[in-house]
């Protein structure tokens, strides 16, 4: 965590066919959070690979216990670039990977709620 955000990764690589099932998403999330997007920080820095910032609110906790502040910053990659408006209300399913905070199956681990 960093300055009162609460670090979100999202995680590399091919997506694991299991995670086009919703059963799946929600066993084996260690947290799921209804958010709203308050920012949206594009970087587009070839050299360290991130594409954008993503800054929310958490509105509700459905799955996991009370994180140490309910603002989150999701660190979006070149490799892993999922699209996120302000404004917008979203349900993220998270899983705790190797010590960090990771949306395990990439866009398939974000619920568009509303626009």
């Amino acid at each position: 965590m960093g300055d009162g955000w609460v670090l979100v990764y999202v995680k590399v690589g091919p997506i694991d066919l299991k995670c086009f099932n919703e059963s799946y998403l929600v066993n084996e999330s260690d947290y799921i959070l209804d958010c709203t997007v308050d920012r949206v920080d594009l970087k587009a820095d070839m050299y360290s690979g991130i594409y954008s910032y993503v800054y929310l609110t958490v509105d509700r906790y459905i799955k996991g216990n009370q994180l140490p502040s309910n603002k989150l910053k999701i660190i979006v990659t070149v490799r892993t670039p999922i699209k996120f408006n302000e404004s917008e209300k979203v349900r993220l399913y998270l899983k705790n990977l190797e010590g960090k905070l990771t949306i395990f199956c990439q866009d398939l681990g974000v619920e568009r709620l509303s626009k």
